[in-house]
């Protein structure tokens, strides 16, 4: 895939609109279960999976909508997710029990919401949305409840900032934006949208940042010095770049690390087209296996932490 193509990054968001994994992960006892997005039901619908002992449960069973995005909150009690209602095509937050009961829903503006992700806390939920119905996507932060609604982020229109990750420790937030010019690079601000600092500088396209628990180093995918999206990690701080998958025959994109820092789940793609499937691999790019394969898209992993 060439750079003028579009990356898997944007190929996943698009494909937005009963199998069982192939093989053991070999996943330790101190990671949770992978949530992810399929819509290997007819729709897209937010399963859980047991890594190592391949149970897979459809969590939302649900009609006439899309459910995309899914995030555990600190605790592993929680999933927060966004729902695509198909009468207005346009996503707000929800959240439901682990069992996929109990479900409320956070947001209910006539604006786009998507990616959350919780504070180490689980006291704030950050997620991107759209400052109008058809304005600019931006960083925003709310309760685990839904108030508080806070905007972060506060760029020209004409950019857009998504994908928030928070830092182990709670203190920083990272993102990708596009905000000066040029594809999307990976940046950091505080908590409270403060000192926002660009973290990449090159002339490709890098998105989904994910911090390792320890908090040392940020994985992301990067499109595509080698005509591929692959997963890179670096240091907190942006130094120390390494490319992990260095697969021409795959793209990578969406890593989230396991709770130990062990490993690094993610959704991947044959170059040239195919099955998006859920992916793991070693924290050192080493062992990649692939957990599933349906004919359906399987994407957006999400990490558990084992509940107390």
């Amino acid at each position: 895939m060439t750079r003028k193509n579009l990356p898997l990054v944007a190929l996943l968001a698009a494909v937005i609109a009963a199998s069982m994994p192939l093989a053991s992960a070999g996943a330790s006892a101190t990671n949770g279960l992978l949530a992810f997005r399929s819509d290997r039901s007819g729709q897209g619908e937010i399963y859980k999976m047991d890594v190592a002992g391949g149970s897979l449960t459809n969590l939302t069973r649900s009609t006439r909508v899309q459910d995309l995005d899914p995030a555990w909150s600190p605790d592993g009690s929680l999933i927060a997710f966004a729902r695509r209602v198909r009468q207005t095509r346009k996503p707000d937050l929800f959240l439901m029990n682990a069992n996929g009961r109990g479900r409320i829903r956070l947001t209910t503006t006539q604006t786009a919401e998507r990616n959350p992700a919780w504070s180490p806390n689980g006291r704030l939920i950050a997620f991107s949305a759209r400052t109008s119905p058809s304005g600019p996507s931006r960083i925003f932060v709310m309760t685990g409840e839904g108030g508080g609604r806070r905007q972060l982020t506060r760029q020209p229109a004409g950019t857009y900032d998504a994908n928030p990750a928070w830092s182990p420790d709670g203190t920083q937030i990272s993102f990708d934006s596009n905000r000066d010019g040029g594809f999307p690079e990976l940046y950091v601000m505080n908590a409270d949208g403060t000192r926002q600092i660009r973290l990449s500088f090159n002339g490709y396209v890098d998105a989904n940042p994910a911090w390792s628990p320890d908090g040392t180093r940020i994985a992301f995918v990067r499109c595509c010095p080698d005509g591929t999206n692959e997963i890179y990690v670096m240091n907190a701080d942006g130094s120390g770049e390494v490319n992990l998958t260095e697969t021409a025959a795959v793209e990578e994109a969406q890593p989230v690390w396991s709770p130990d820092g062990t490993m690094i789940a993610y959704a991947g793609l044959p170059a040239g087209g195919g099955n998006i499937d859920v992916y793991v691999m070693n924290a050192d790019g080493t062992g990649q296996i692939r957990l599933t394969n349906d004919p359906s898209p399987d994407l957006a992993p999400s990490w558990q932490p084992v509940p107390a």
